[in-house]
């Protein structure tokens, strides 16, 4: 279950690194580095919890 969410976050924040570095969105590049931290830490349902707020947050301030 765990290594299904990393995975899906992973792919889903490759594709926002590259648009993030396109746009210059910064703030995203750290929370994406927030993400791993956290999901290193073992933490995962927490992990994808801020995953899941971080990109819904820039998917709507982006807009």
């Amino acid at each position: 279950m765990g290594m299904t969410i990393l995975i899906l976050t992973y792919k889903g924040y490759a594709a926002s690194s590259i648009g993030a570095l396109v746009t210059g969105s910064y703030l995203l590049i750290l929370g994406i580095i927030l993400c791993i931290a956290i999901y290193f830490e073992n933490d995962t349902m927490s992990a994808f919890t801020v995953c899941l707020g971080i990109g819904f947050f820039f998917s709507v301030w982006e807009q």
